[in-house]
């Protein structure tokens, strides 16, 4: 285990960071403000945990993790399990469950359209059904998951397994999900880099932010999340943070179905001088030509951002994960913003299910000469939040970075 104390902190003169790999152990500083942080933050907390995760073996971790719920496990094999949510993540956990021998007994949801119906032959229950039962509960969602813990807590079961916990238990049949993706390699490999970003991060809620992060990833306790965590409505938009006015140049890249310009489009008061929507899926694109907010000032394009222009294979799945993949069913249209000829944006929103940094290396003449706010989903990949950063912080170093979840 690598021991923080053998850290070598580096100040730095240049206006750019060295690439990641060339900094490997060492963690690379400006100032002595940035230096005091990092001392500081070595001798207490989590940081400090992650550090000693440096050239461990993150399947090895991974098991350790996994031991933490092996009373739950056991309970499952004599008891079965019951799994609180009956849609997609859910049908995932079924056919696992059949695979791997587990008794299922039924689907619980807070979906009472659901109640009395059946979901792959097997029945959808009121919740109240979890008081009296002894069989293990799966959480069969990655987005309420604290809600739903604490619902099952309140009728007076701890015997409970969210998915996050079973992706570790077999990932062959209940593959990882977007907000889990290679966090124990990411440290195991990349471990400094959190502690460069920390006195990077412009204010102390941001630097809580990342604390709560990296807590919640060590662990999967979802209640490190709950204590950082904005409301919904606030995302991208940032009271603190966001302004409008007459000359604004919004960019929506990976529009979905026009939620994210409607937003913008209402905090605003509409006072803003263009939207750009870019989405690739053009039955979602759509429906955003339907929202009331469209008008002369809003351009709709069927493309997603990328580092080029051209055709790549997207994955089409109508909800909000449609993604760029090699192993997409269809060809769509990509561009790069910087090709958007007399298209200067104040603002930009990236949220494209792990295609940023190819849209990033798109945007580098805007992010360069422009310097547009750039709201950008760092939560796809577990490395995307230090890595996103040092991309944005190499094309313009006068950036001030925030961080909120």
């Amino acid at each position: 285990m690598f021991n923080p104390d053998k850290l070598k902190i580096v100040d730095f003169t240049q206006s750019v960071l060295p690439p990641a790999k060339a900094r490997g152990t060492s963690v690379y500083c400006k100032g002595i403000e940035q230096r005091n942080l990092i001392e500081k933050t070595l001798s207490e907390g989590v940081i400090s945990d992650v550090i000693r995760l440096q050239g461990t073996d993150a399947d090895r971790n991974k098991t350790a993790l996994l031991e933490t719920k092996s009373k739950e496990f056991a309970n499952a094999r004599e008891n079965g399990v019951y799994i609180f949510g009956a849609k997609r993540l859910g049908e995932v956990v079924f056919k696992g469950m059949q695979v791997l021998g587990f008794k299922v007994w039924g689907f619980v949801d807070n979906d009472k359209t659901l109640w009395g119906e059946d979901v792959q032959g097997c029945p959808v229950y009121d919740p109240s059904v979890l008081k009296e039962a002894k069989a293990t509960i799966c959480i069969a969602s990655t987005v309420y998951t604290h809600t739903l813990i604490n619902q099952v807590k309140g009728m007076g079961s701890n015997n409970l397994i969210q998915y996050s916990f079973l992706s570790l238990f077999s990932e062959e049949w209940f593959p990882t999900e977007i907000p889990y993706r290679n966090i124990f390699e990411d440290f195991s490999e990349n471990a400094p880099r959190y502690l460069e970003l920390y006195p990077m991060l412009a204010d102390e809620k941001s630097r809580r932010v990342l604390t709560g992060l990296l807590k919640y990833r060590l662990t999967y306790e979802p209640n490190y999340v709950a204590e950082i965590s904005d409301p919904a409505e606030s995302q991208y938009f940032d009271d603190e943070l966001v302004t409008y006015g007459t000359e604004e140049v919004f960019i929506d890249v990976g529009a979905y179905d026009g939620d994210t310009s409607q937003n913008y489009h209402e905090l605003s008061g509409g006072v803003y001088k263009n939207i750009y929507l870019l989405e690739p899926d053009e039955a979602l694109l759509a429906k955003a030509k339907e929202r009331p907010f469209a008008d002369e000032r809003t351009c709709f394009i069927a493309a997603g951002a990328y580092s080029h222009n051209g055709e790549v294979s997207f994955d089409a799945t109508g909800v909000t994960d449609g993604a760029i993949t090699p192993l997409g069913s269809q060809k769509v249209a990509v561009v790069s913003l910087d090709s958007l000829d007399e298209i200067t944006p104040t603002f930009i929103k990236m949220d494209i299910e792990g295609a940023e940094p190819e849209a990033i290396r798109g945007s580098q003449n805007l992010i360069a000469q422009h310097k547009p706010m750039l709201a950008i989903a760092v939560y796809h990949f577990g490395e995307d939040i230090w890595k996103i950063l040092d991309q944005v912080r190499s094309i313009n170093s006068a950036y001030k970075f925030y961080l909120r979840h």
